[in-house]
């Protein structure tokens, strides 16, 4: 049973399918996207929906500060702040490409995005790691249930 940790994928699912086909994970491995699926790249609603079937499979994803770029400006759009932060991170790919899709299929990346967690706890051997995208703000408790396994 092996540990796979990856971020910052930023829109090339191309490049993410490679790397899958070349790793090939089994059922059994721990799989965990650290966060910054989206912008930059030429298809980001590409590399959400992969990371989305990931998940349905038992991997972890959590949402990077692109993601929480992303959710600031469907959040508050009237902050024209929100969209000039996205857009000079490379967000304009991602608008574009959830601009293309209907507006049910939209709102259900969003919905996923917005309830990805920001940190996850993984064991490997007798350690335990904490995931995150950029840092945590302590205190972060390990949960009872982290510490137990």
């Amino acid at each position: 049973m092996a540990t796979y940790v990856f971020s910052d994928v930023h829109g090339h699912v191309a490049a993410l399918k490679k790397l899958f086909e070349r790793v090939s994970p089994a059922d059994d491995d721990t799989i965990v996207m650290l966060g910054d699926m989206i912008d930059r790249g030429p298809d980001p609603v590409g590399v959400m929906r992969f990371c989305r079937d990931l998940t349905e499979h038992g991997a972890t994803v959590l949402r990077g500060n692109h993601e929480d770029l992303m959710l600031s400006f469907f959040n508050n759009p009237q902050n024209s702040d929100n969209y000039v932060n996205w857009a000079i991170n490379g967000g304009a790919t991602t608008a574009k490409g959830l601009d293309e899709l209907e507006t049910e299929e939209m709102k259900g990346f969003l919905d996923w995005v917005g309830a990805l967690p920001l940190s996850d706890y993984e064991r490997v051997g007798d350690r335990l790691y904490l995931l995150t995208h950029a840092g945590i703000m302590p205190p972060h408790p390990v949960p009872k249930a982290a510490q137990d396994e």
